[in-house]
């Protein structure tokens, strides 16, 4: 605003996680998903609303949004209200666009990658762990985390004259990270799986299905709630024997108590009388883009397609 107290330009960067975690949908607090989409959705509304007279008396304004790359896929934080705000915002810029750009107003929205910048993304960065950290990076095409100067700099186009004619645009400043094909669940502190195929139950199907796929080359995580098979699998591998061959091999097997990261790709292979409990495990863990194949049949196949979807 300036000192005739004309505002000219509103940036809404109100926003963040108000210091929370992520907990399992079914565990989340009214009150704590309602804090989020108020700090991040309705603060950009307030914002808006005081603002739009000021600038239609005007004819000028420059409206800039500050959302984040889970508007399009999911949050690093795993919170799902975070994510949510933050689509809602998006769908509050385009519906601006038209009932403002008459008055000579634009809207548009910057999309940040991971930038450390208060001690909220501190925490999440350091909560990644060394091996997440790295992976998060790889898998940036410029290779690095973003900076302030970065967000900044895409405000300040908006902001300008050069931005006159731009309106209801939604550019991510994240260095690539929207093209990569990689996806991204919430960190644990631990090892993060990316695409391997993970193999819940490690029985006579299981294990013969995750052997055979290592040998196919590809990446299997062996999940088992029997600690000391698991234990003897990471220490002397997965012996399989069958009917015209024996063969070992090397692959990672955890507990669902040990496992961390997101899963992707499920083969699950526990008993018919198991699937229930395994379901528990793997409904909240499953990627908005993942899936589960299943030797499952009748009731149990409708118990994980209500689960995860059907056709599955």
């Amino acid at each position: 605003m300036n000192r005739d107290g004309v505002l000219h330009i509103l940036v809404n960067n109100a926003g963040g996680v108000r210091g929370q975690v992520h907990h399992h949908i079914e565990e989340v607090r009214d009150e704590d998903f309602d804090a989020i989409i108020q700090t991040n959705l309705h603060g950009a509304f307030y914002g808006i609303r005081a603002v739009a007279p000021i600038m239609k008396r005007k004819g000028y304004g420059r409206i800039i949004n500050i959302s984040s790359g889970a508007r399009l896929w999911h949050s690093l934080t795993g919170i799902q209200s975070y994510t949510s705000a933050k689509a809602g915002q998006i769908g509050l810029t385009r519906q601006m666009v038209f009932e403002l750009g008459p008055y000579g107003i634009t809207v548009n929205n910057v999309a940040p990658g991971f930038v450390i910048s208060n001690p909220s993304t501190e925490k999440q960065w350091e909560a990644m762990g060394a091996e997440g950290q790295a992976h998060l990076v790889q898998s940036i095409p410029l290779r690095r985390l973003g900076k302030s100067e970065d967000i900044a700099g895409m405000v300040a186009f908006f902001a300008s004259e050069d931005g006159a004619y731009v309106t209801g645009q939604v550019i991510s400043v994240d260095g690539g990270l929207t093209l990569s094909c990689i996806k991204f669940g919430h960190y644990r502190g631990g090892s993060v799986v990316n695409d391997a195929i993970v193999v819940v139950g490690a029985g006579a199907i299981g294990g013969a299905v995750a052997a055979y796929l290592v040998r196919q080359g590809l990446s299997i995580v062996l999940v088992d709630a029997n600690l000391a098979y698991v234990q003897a699998i990471n220490e002397r591998g997965l012996t399989i024997h069958a009917y015209n061959e024996e063969f070992t091999v090397k692959l990672k097997a955890d507990t669902p108590d040990s496992f961390n990261g997101f899963l992707n790709r499920v083969f699950l292979a526990t008993k018919a009388l198991h699937t229930g409990q395994a379901m528990d495990w793997i409904t909240p863990r499953l990627s908005p883009s993942g899936y589960v194949v299943s030797m499952q049949n009748g009731l149990n196949e409708r118990l994980i397609a209500d689960r995860v979807g059907p056709g599955l």
